[in-house]
């Protein structure tokens, strides 16, 4: 039956058409004034009806060359006879140009002379995977050559058909990729460099942009066919669908930035709110319309594009006229507009798809990519300044604040040490009147204190002073920064909340007259075998029960070694016994005390600490690591003991202490304590 409809078709159409004369001296032909352009609005056309004419009637009148078809609704059929009069077959490339983006299927029937029309070959054409959809054909001498190729697309369809041979195709496309590279490695450049900005600044203004560029380049490689080199065929489609998303983006991105570097909801807010924000929606569709009508969402992107030019080019003139502008800005943003308007002409048909055309609007587009570059350094610039103004009118304003702070804490510091000589004074005079030996603790106590704090504050004070000095010097120099003024200010800030502290603190014990006195060791970190240093503990605190009928039994096994803190561990043990000793028993009263020890694993060491002493209810349970909670405050008692102890197994030893107790049945304390303790131990301020 194929044989038959060739055989009609050579009869009735081989007389009206004109095939294409292909000499064998010129390499490179231009084929758009002579391909036959066939609609097939239903898509049900078949190839012997094509190649038998029926179907002439749905010929298409494009008068651009090449042939312009815009984003096609349905399939066109393309149909082209070269004629071959030399006396040797010639092997060239029917290629379309950046074709790879459509679905080419085609038919190739080749006659030569000396064959009767009933007698035609056939050979099928091989679409070849490239930027460019090419058909390797082979045209014997003497012959014509009919080409039916049916094409369908979801993307602007442009008939560029040229026949080249292998090297002349070669040579153009490694031009036109060095040239194609420069330009995708200048807007790669500027995207990186924005979207350094910012990671730097955090601002939005430059993401947007930076998704600009690199939405840019997927758009150009898409449309431009580079991205096909990769692509498979069958996944061409998915392609065509990233390069409109990619366009989308890209111009959703510029609007958006066109519309934040230039402030337009506060300069102009009436066209952003009618023009600016109805673009912006009217790209987004696409995303929704494009995987339901691809030729409608190509339609509304390649509108959406243009709009987006003149309504963000007319709100920046328009916000140009109320701010000083960045002329490289409105540059750019005009640029912009006249890419926008030449890019829709083209893509909807109106203007011919040339390849110096697309090479005009590559290079435009990268020119707007750094003009709009530009005008962000031209931003950060201003920025930098007007920082660096308000840095130094700052730095004058705290300048003068430190100045007062300071005077004032110099003046309290005065009050704070004339008010401890006098504490100092009488405690010399209660010594020497050899008084209660508790007042004479008491008093030892509230001078070592009160000494901490106000050591502190002078301290502060004086750093802070230092301090302020480096401040005057480099803002004389000019080269105080942003974090020299942040450190500064986080410095002062911490400095002037330690003095406040430590003051109202020293004022507060001189006042209450009430002192404490706690071991600070502050020993160094050593391995050491933890039975024989309880032993020299407890050799050392035996005096203090020796008169009263109180004994401390410990149960240590020998050969458990710690790498900790021996002296912390003994401050601990020591404040539990001195705890027992003063709140535990009645003076008179008998007692037991035990210190039990037990290797729970190779990494942690149990301590349990318990007496038989009066215990404690469960509201004086839940307080008994509370600062300054004590039951016997009008018998000496700190309120310090056990919030020490805690803080020091917690804090410096690493570990944890749980307590248990029920009035009548003493106090039971277990610490667990790492074998190695944490590095990094900060050593405890008491109270």
């Amino acid at each position: 039956m194929r044989w038959l409809v060739v055989c009609l078709y050579w009869l009735c159409a081989c007389a009206t058409a004109t095939p294409v004369t292909v000499d064998p001296s010129h390499e490179t032909l231009l084929l758009g004034d002579q391909i036959e352009v066939l609609v097939d609005r239903d898509g049900d056309f078949k190839l012997e009806d094509v190649l038998a004419g029926r179907h002439d009637s749905a010929r298409v009148t494009n008068k651009r060359s090449p042939p312009n078809l815009g984003y096609p609704k349905h399939p066109y059929w393309a149909v082209l006879e070269l004629r071959n009069e030399s006396a040797a077959s010639m092997d060239r490339l029917l290629v379309l140009w950046r074709g790879s983006t459509h679905r080419q299927q085609a038919l190739i029937v080749s006659t030569a002379d000396s064959e009767p029309p009933a007698s035609p070959r056939f050979s099928d054409a091989q679409d070849v995977l490239a930027r460019h959809s090419i058909i390797r054909l082979n045209l014997p001498a003497h012959s014509t050559t009919r080409i039916v190729v049916r094409l369908e697309t979801y993307t602007a369809l442009s008939l560029d058909y040229r026949l080249l041979t292998d090297s002349q195709l070669a040579s153009i496309d490694r031009i036109d990729y060095w040239f194609f590279g420069l330009l995708v490695g200048i807007v790669i450049a500027i995207g990186i460099y924005v979207l350094a900005l910012f990671f730097a600044l955090r601002e939005r203004l430059y993401l947007l942009f930076g998704i600009f560029a690199v939405g840019n380049v997927i758009y150009q490689v898409h449309t431009e066919g580079y991205a096909y080199l990769l692509w498979p065929e069958a996944m061409r489609p998915w392609g065509n669908a990233l390069g409109t998303f990619g366009g989308t983006i890209f111009s959703l991105m510029i609007v958006q930035f066109i519309r934040e570097y230039m402030d337009l909801p506060s300069l102009v807010p009436r066209l952003d709110r009618w023009l600016v924000r109805p673009v912006l929606w009217m790209l987004v569709s696409v995303f929704f319309l494009f995987p339901v009508l691809p030729w409608l969402g190509n339609t509304v992107a390649a509108l959406g594009v243009i709009s987006g030019t003149v309504v963000s080019s007319i709100a920046a003139l328009r916000g140009s006229m109320l701010v000083r502008p960045v002329w490289s800005f409105l540059g750019a943003t005009l640029g912009f507009f006249a890419l926008g308007i030449v890019h829709l002409l083209k893509r909807l048909g109106i203007l011919a798809d040339l390849q110096s055309l697309s090479l005009v609007l590559q290079i435009g587009s990268a020119g707007t990519t750094m003009a709009f570059a530009i005008a962000v350094m031209v931003r950060v610039r201003r920025m930098v300044e007007a920082q660096r103004a308000a840095q130094i009118d700052y730095a004058d304003k705290l300048e003068r604040k430190v100045s007062e702070r300071t005077s004032q804490l110099l003046e309290s510091k005065e009050s704070a040490e004339h008010a401890l000589a006098q504490l100092k004074s009488t405690q010399r005079q209660l010594l020497e009147a050899d008084k209660m030996a508790s007042l004479g603790q008491l008093v030892a106590g509230v001078s070592h204190e009160v000494n901490t704090p106000l050591g502190v504050a002078v301290t502060a004070s004086s750093h802070l002073t230092e301090r302020s000095r480096i401040l005057q010097n480099q803002l004389a120099n000019d080269s105080l920064s942003r974090s020299d003024l942040e450190a500064y200010i986080a410095e002062t800030r911490d400095a002037g909340a330690m003095i406040e502290r430590n003051l109202e603190r020293a004022a507060h014990l001189i006042r209450s007259f009430k002192q404490v006195s706690v071991d600070r060791t502050s020993d160094g970190r050593r391995r050491f075998e933890l039975a024989t240093q309880i032993s020299e503990l407890i050799d050392s605190l035996r005096v203090s029960w020796k008169r009263r009928p109180v004994t401390l039994s410990v149960d240590c096994p020998s050969g458990i070694e710690l790498d900790s803190f021996p002296g912390a561990l003994g401050q601990v043990l020591t404040n539990l016994i001195q705890n027992a000793l003063l709140h535990g028993f009645d003076p008179e009263e008998a007692g037991q005390m035990r210190i039990g020890v037990k290797q729970l694993d190779p990494s942690t060491v149990q301590i349990i600490f318990e007496d038989n002493g009066k215990g404690m209810t469960q509201a004086t349970l839940a307080r008994i690591f509370d600062p300054f909670f004590t039951t016997k405050r009008n018998q000496g008692g700190t309120g310090l003991g056990l919030n020490i102890v805690y803080n020091l197994v917690v804090q410096k030893l690493g570990g944890e202490i749980e307590a248990s107790s029920k009035p009548g049945q003493g106090l039971r304390l277990t610490i667990r304590l790492p074998t190695h303790a944490p590095t990094g131990a900060v050593d405890i301020v008491d109270g």
